[in-house]
C-alpha cells in the first residue's frame, strides 16, 4: 500500500471510518502509516465491545488490552459468554425425559435395525467427549470458576479499562471460542441445564464479584440472550440467577462472597427474558432487587406475548431510586401499568414503552389524562404501542409539571394525540 504512505491524514481517517471492519484489519497490516495513524479510530470500531469465553487465553487477551492505553480507552462494554464445552454427561442431554424415558422408547421399537441405528448414532458422538484434551479443557472451565480465576481476571481487566461502564452475561461466543473448540475437538454449546444451570450460576457470581471489586468503574450490568434460545432454558437460567444466594449455598464454590457490594450499580438491562407462560415474575423481582440503587432499568422479553410474569412484576416490583424505565415486548393491562408507574411517581422521570399492547376498556385520552395528573414532569416515549384499535408510533409526550392540572405536550411524532 505505497499509495497510502503519502495520503493526507484526513483520507486515512475516512478509510478507517468507512471500510468494512474485516477489510480494515487487512489493509492496516499492509500499510505501516495507516496502522499507526488510525489506531484510535480502529480501537473505537474493533475494541468497543469485547467478548470473552471461559478459557485462560480469552481472559488473558482481555487483560492484555489494558497494557495499551489507547486501545483500553476504546472498550465500552465487556460480554461474558455462557458458551461452554460439553462434558460426557451432555451427550445425554437430548434425552430430556431421563433414563426411564429412553428405556421406554427402546422397548417400543419393533426392529433391531432401528435400535442399531440409534445406538450407532449415539456412540458416534462419544469420542469427542472422551478425548484427553477435551476432558482437560472442559474440567479447566469449571476450575477457573471455582478457584476465582475468572473473577480475578475480570476484576483486573475492568480496573484497566477506564471507559468501560457495562458488563453483560450473554450467549454469544466471545473472543477465543474458535480456538477453544479447535483445541478440544468439540464445538461449544449453550448452558442447557438438566435441572440446575450450575455453569451459568457460577459465571454470574464471578461477574458480580468482579463488578463489586471495581466500584468506580462499572455502573451497568445486564443479560443479553438471542431470541432462538429455548424458552425452557431461559426460565431455568434466569430463575437460577435470581436465586443466586440460595443456590450458591448448595454449590461447592471456593470463592463464595454472598455479601457483594453492588450499591454502585445504577443501570440494569435485561434483554431476552423468557416469555414462557409460567408464573415466575417473582424471579424477575428478586433479580432486579439484587441491585438496591438502580436509576435506570430496561426489561425486554424474548418475544411478544401476554406473559403471566408481567402481572407479578407490575404488582410487586419497587425500585426506590428509579429515574428511567424501559419496557418492551409484552402486553399489560391498563390498570397494571398505571399502578406500576404511579408506585414510582416520586422518582420516575422518563418511561419508554416499545412494542407493547395495553389492554383496557378506556381510551388513549383518558389514560394520558390520568397519567398527566399523577406523574407530572414525566417524559413518556411510545414506539409501536397498541391500545384498542389505535397504534402509536415514535411519539414523545411531556407531562408538564408547572401546569395546575398537568398538560400533555407533544414534542415530536407522526400525528395528533389519539383520542380513541
Amino acid at each position: 500500500m505505497v499509495l497510502l504512505d503519502d495520503a493526507p491524514q484526513a483520507v486515512l481517517d475516512c478509510l478507517a471510518t468507512h471500510l468494512p471492519l474485516e477489510t480494515l484489519c487487512n489493509v492496516r497490516l499492509s500499510c505501516q502509516r495507516l496502522r499507526a495513524g488510525t489506531l484510535s479510530i480502529f480501537g473505537r470500531r474493533y475494541f468497543r465491545k469485547r467478548g470473552v469465553v471461559i478459557s485462560i487465553e480469552s481472559l488473558r487477551h482481555l487483560y492484555e488490552i489494558t497494557h495499551n492505553p489507547r486501545l483500553a480507552s476504546s472498550v465500552r462494554e465487556v460480554e461474558v459468554s455462557t458458551m461452554r464445552l460439553p462434558n460426557y454427561v451432555d451427550a445425554f442431554t437430548y434425552l430430556r425425559g431421563g433414563k426411564s424415558n429412553f428405556l421406554e422408547t427402546i422397548c417400543k421399537m419393533q426392529t433391531l435395525a432401528v435400535i442399531d441405528d440409534l445406538c450407532e448414532a449415539f456412540l458416534s458422538q462419544l469420542p469427542n467427549h472422551t478425548t484427553p484434551q477435551h476432558h482437560k479443557r472442559c474440567a479447566s472451565q469449571y476450575q477457573l470458576l471455582d478457584t476465582g480465576v475468572v473473577a480475578k481476571y475480570l476484576s483486573k481487566a475492568l480496573n484497566g479499562l477506564p471507559n468501560c461502564a457495562r458488563i453483560v452475561l450473554t450467549d454469544r461466543a466471545g473472543w477465543g471460542a474458535k480456538e477453544l473448540a479447535q483445541q478440544s475437538g468439540t464445538p461449544l454449546m449453550m448452558d442447557f441445564p438438566h435441572g440446575n444451570p450450575v455453569f451459568s450460576l457460577r459465571l454470574w457470581n464471578a461477574l458480580l464479584l468482579a463488578v463489586s471489586r471495581n466500584p468506580g468503574v462499572i455502573t451497568e450490568v445486564g443479560t443479553s440472550f438471542k431470541y432462538d434460545v429455548p424458552q425452557s432454558v431461559r426460565v431455568e437460567i434466569f430463575t437460577a440467577l435470581s436465586e443466586r444466594q440460595a443456590n450458591l449455598e448448595t454449590t461447592t464454590i471456593v470463592s463464595q462472597e454472598l455479601g457483594l457490594q453492588l450499591a454502585h450499580i445504577t443501570s440494569l438491562r435485561l434483554e431476552g427474558l423468557p416469555c414462557a407462560n409460567t408464573w415466575w415474575g417473582g424471579s424477575i423481582v428478586k433479580l432486579v432487587n439484587t441491585f438496591p440503587r438502580l436509576l435506570r432499568c430496561s426489561i425486554d422479553f424474548a418475544c411478544f406475548g401476554d406473559h403471566v410474569a408481567v402481572r407479578e412484576l407490575s404488582s410487586e416490583l419497587f425500585m426506590p431510586h428509579i429515574q428511567v424505565l424501559e419496557c418492551s415486548m409484552f402486553a399489560i393491562r391498563e390498570q397494571d401499568l398505571y399502578r406500576f408507574l404511579s408506585r414510582h411517581r416520586y422518582t420516575l422521570k422518563e418511561v419508554s414503552l416499545r412494542k407493547m399492547t395495553l389492554k383496557g376498556q378506556g381510551s388513549w385520552y383518558s389514560l394520558l389524562a390520568q397519567l398527566s395528573r399523577d406523574l407530572k414532569g414525566l417524559v413518556l416515549r411510545l414506539d409501536t404501542v397498541r391500545y384498542g384499535t389505535c397504534v402509536v408510533k415514535r411519539r414523545v409526550l411531556n407531562f408538564l409539571g408547572n401546569e395546575p392540572n398537568g398538560t400533555v405536550k407533544r414534542k415530536r411524532g407522526d400525528g395528533k394525540i389519539p383520542t380513541s
